[in-house]
């Protein structure tokens, strides 16, 4: 497609070019050459915005449906990581200074504790630059400490590439027991329903 388009391009421009001699028909002329260079911008912005689509839709490592990608942990597995094998799992990426991340990651964090029923648990990565800050924060919103990650800074770029991150935009995956993307930040609503469906 992008091929095709390019060709369309060549043409317009070749067209621009082909029709420097006027043809004694009064504006005639004139009014060909903005016609041209209207469709020549016209097509410029369609293929730009197909290389666009095109590009984001080849970010496949964090769409509903594909493997997660691989976890680093810096230190030895505790209790409560082992524990989420065979769980679903909320992947939460968060930072203090992105209060929609921090309130989120505090809100699956509650309603995670009052499934007493449910095979599902909850796994952080926090983005902080300052790892007191983060210990800080983590006691004042009531986290569970064993399963909030402060990755170092290579581990953290290596994150934020895989999982197709941006500063500041951070959020949270619903990840099957077999490692399989569920579903972008789910309402804890939704929760119940999604793992139903899967399971």
């Amino acid at each position: 497609m992008c091929k095709g388009m390019k060709i369309s391009i060549d043409a317009q421009i070749g067209l621009l070019r082909g029709s420097s001699e006027p043809d004694g028909a009064g504006g005639r002329y004139g009014d060909m050459k903005r016609i041209s260079r209207t469709f020549l911008l016209t097509a410029l912005f369609v293929s730009l915005l197909i290389m666009s689509v095109a590009y984001h839709s080849g970010c496949a490592t964090t769409r509903v449906g594909d493997v997660a990608p691989a976890l680093e942990f810096e230190s030895e597995p505790t209790d409560a990581l082992r524990a989420l094998r065979g769980k679903y799992v909320l992947l939460c990426f968060w930072a203090s200074t992105n209060a929609p991340s921090r309130e989120a990651v505090g809100r699956y964090t509650s309603w995670v504790e009052r499934q007493h029923n449910m095979d599902v648990g909850l796994l952080s990565y926090n983005f902080d630059k300052s790892e007191p800050l983060f210990r800080e924060i983590v006691k004042r919103d009531g986290l569970n400490q064993q399963l909030q990650f402060h990755p170092s800074e290579s581990s953290m770029r290596r994150l934020m590439r895989n999982y197709n991150l941006r500063e500041g935009q951070y959020g949270t995956l619903l990840i099957a027991p077999d490692g399989r993307i569920v579903a972008h930040n789910p309402s804890t609503a939704d929760l119940p329903a999604l793992i139903a469906t899967e399971s």
